[in-house]
């Protein structure tokens, strides 16, 4: 990014006025509309081209879309992905509802008694360079297909993984590929069950499975058990996976049995299983940095798309999926079952749903807050908050804000009206007593879905030298007014927004505004702002904006350094957040 991406902005407008000028695999989500009477489903699914490079620019128009055969109406398609990138230390610019949403959780499944002893490191480079890669939100575990083997729970702290990878040793020995496939495909279908709400990444490495075409029994011993891959095997996975929010990624160990030749059937059976899960087999040989990335990009972004249902096709039994593209060259990825589920007919009210300790999340939302000055402030101290649904189709019908202290008392309540949930993001004003407090947010839309996501919050105004400020905020501007935004896209320009506190009338005040890859890393690019009289005799408003047309998706703190006569005073920093159009 260039210098010539910033650009000042002319006029300045008061933090306090904002208030005045706001104008995957598959998985079925249900929003139930009780007066239409149906039901739209979202259906994830990717999309590639015939050298595996994810396609980005589907339409509506380009997606097929069958539900146990009948071609469905495909209302809507849109294209998903993810702004966080490898190693990045920056916080989220807003808190959502959506467990994972921060961070990624990733399952790692190692079939060990598929590998010889002397072949695990395949598995533990790939293992640990994707770990590598990951941020401080992301969480890990490492499990085995064996009983009483590999066992590291979900946890923030990646060397535990580590050092359970360092120690593993393959277990291949006389375990018959029919008995090993039958238990690894239980040990998958119990791990998708066990991912039926929460998101997460599974990458799992095999030296092969067998598949249900093979036909293959094995007999456990004299009176033994009789293993036997049936294709019921294989649908009880698929079941699992389309209950699951999961990225699922097959991994076959090409030299994991220490032969140079892995079997056609024990190929087929990774294979077969990509298929029912929607993904593509990878092949583990030699170097493992394509692997890496290719899982690292397939893990960040996909479609999501909405067909309608009739109300009695929304039950809990599994239903026959297939998506296609309707343009050449094309491929999709998608699960082959769909269980669509029951749609619930009613919400709650988020009144009711700010005074328990349930949590919903069938209505995905995000909600930031910035604390500034109030026009009283013995008062106490004015916080702003904006939320919205992330799907910017839905309409929110009723929503609800309450602040909870640290003895669990709510101390306010804000509920929107419905000309302010007209607007996106809503925004809502509370003035509560500086210090800590729970806020919690409660929403339903007009599909009957509920939402709520709660999030700590420090009510105080920012302490800058011998001056105070307010919240870093950013918008956009928007007929000769300022309108705040929780992420970008599209815009051709951001605006940034600050209010400034205790400054004496004779004080010489200005700002810079920089942006940055991390907090300690060196500025991108910097522009200057425009300081005007702020709220109170005392204060001081700096306004400035840049163009975000040249940047690439992701993530990157603005500061916002403040001089006064002179000398640096402190700064104030925001995430902004471009996502993909």
């Amino acid at each position: 990014m260039k210098q010539q991406y910033f650009r000042a902005f002319a006029a300045a407008m008061a933090f306090s006025a904002v208030l005045a000028v706001f104008r995957l695999e598959t998985r079925a989500f249900v929003r139930f509309d009780a007066q239409r009477g149906n039901a739209s489903v979202l259906i994830d699914f990717r999309a590639l081209a015939p050298d595996s490079q994810p396609v980005v620019d589907l339409k509506a128009e380009d997606v097929s879309i069958k539900i146990d055969g009948k071609e469905r109406a495909v209302s809507s398609v849109r294209f998903v992905q993810s702004t966080r990138k490898p190693g990045r230390q920056l916080p989220a610019p807003f808190v959502t509802n959506v467990t994972g949403d921060g961070g990624h959780d990733v399952l790692i499944l190692v079939d060990d008694e598929s590998i010889a002893p002397g072949h695990e490191k395949g598995i533990r480079d790939v293992a640990t360079r994707l770990m590598a890669t990951l941020g401080p939100g992301d969480r890990t575990a490492l499990y085995g297909v064996r009983p009483g083997g590999l066992n590291v729970p979900l946890g923030s702290e990646p060397a535990r993984v580590g050092d359970a990878l360092a120690s593993m040793v393959g277990q291949l020995g006389d375990q018959e590929l029919t008995c090993r496939t039958s238990l690894a495909l239980q040990r998958i279908a119990s791990i998708l069950t066990t991912r039926a709400f929460n998101p997460a990444i599974v990458v799992f490495f095999s030296s092969g499975l067998a598949s249900p075409e093979s036909g293959m029994r094995s007999q456990l011993g004299v009176g033994g058990k009789l293993c036997e891959v049936r294709t019921t095997d294989f649908d009880e996975v698929a079941k699992a996976a389309a209950l699951s929010r999961v990225s699922f990624f097959p991994v076959l160990v090409m030299d994991g049995t220490g032969r140079t030749d892995t079997s056609q059937d024990a190929a087929a059976g990774v294979e077969h299983l990509a298929a029912i899960v929607g993904a593509d087999p990878f092949r583990l040989s030699g170097t493992v940095e394509p692997l890496v990335a290719r899982i690292r990009r397939d893990m960040s972004q996909y479609y999501v798309a909405s067909v309608d249902i009739e109300p009695g096709e929304y039950t809990d039994s599994s239903r026959r999926l297939e998506v296609r593209a309707k343009r050449a060259g094309v491929r999709v990825q998608a699960k082959s079952q769909l269980i669509v589920g029951k749609a619930a007919p009613s919400a709650p009210a988020p009144r009711d749903m700010l005074r328990t300790a349930n949590t919903y999340h069938d209505l995905p939302l995000r909600i930031a807050a910035y604390p500034s000055r109030g026009a009283d402030e013995k008062a106490g101290v004015k916080v702003v908050a904006l939320f919205e649904a992330l799907d910017p189709s839905v309409k929110l019908s009723a929503a609800a804000i309450g602040f909870y202290d640290d003895k669990g008392t709510l101390k306010a309540q804000w509920t929107a009206q419905p000309p302010e949930l007209a607007r996106s993001p809503v925004p809502a004003a509370v003035v509560v007593p500086a210090g800590a407090y729970r806020v919690r947010l409660a929403a339903t839309d007009a599909t009957g879905r509920s939402g709520t996501a709660d999030f700590p919050l420090q009510a105080q105004l920012t302490p800058l030298a011998t001056f105070r400020t307010s919240a870093l905020m950013l918008g956009v501007a928007q007929n000769n007014a300022f309108a705040p935004k929780l992420q970008f896209g599209t815009e051709p320009a951001a605006v940034a927004v600050l209010e400034i506190y205790g400054v004496p009338k004779s004080a010489a005040v200005t700002a810079r505004l920089e942006l940055a890859e991390s907090d300690q890393g060196a500025p991108l690019a910097n522009a200057t702002t425009n300081v005007g009289q702020g709220p109170g005799d005392d204060g001081r408003t700096a306004f400035g904006g840049f163009a975000i047309a040249g940047l690439q998706p992701g993530d990157y703190l603005l500061r916002a350094i403040v001089t006064v006569d002179g000398k640096e005073a402190g700064r104030a920093t925001r995430i902004l957040r471009k996502v993909q159009p």
